[in-house]
């Protein structure tokens, strides 16, 4: 379902990639499995599932890849304010990695221990 939403929802800007196409479902799954050690309840795995796998595909494109997507692609910005805003967001989206991480972290080891 979310790999048949995002290929509805861009490919009309960015044309079909089927190598992107089951992307989501993937890290999807994976966050999914790594949440499923800690809890069983269904509804909070998808929303997990479904919450990690936006915040992991998103961070990739815009911060590693610096990538922008189709249909903001532009030669002339209509909003150029907002790319020096994006780069002013870098440290606090990148202090919300750091503490999820460190949640994440904490409640493995006090799962080991």
């Amino acid at each position: 379902m979310i790999s048949v939403g995002g290929a509805m929802l861009d490919s009309a800007w960015e044309g079909f990639d089927h190598t992107k196409f089951f992307r989501s479902t993937y890290v999807g799954l994976f966050w999914g499995l790594i949440f499923s050690y800690f809890t069983n309840n269904p509804g909070l795995l998808i929303y997990a599932g479904l919450g990690m796998d936006r915040m992991s595909i998103e961070f990739d494109k815009t911060f590693i890849k610096r990538l922008k997507s189709g249909k903001f692609k532009s030669d002339h910005p209509t909003m150029p304010h907002w790319l020096q805003l994006r780069e002013e967001l870098r440290n606090p989206y990148l202090c919300v990695w750091v503490f999820f991480l460190y949640l994440l972290t904490a409640q493995t080891l006090n799962n080991i221990f």
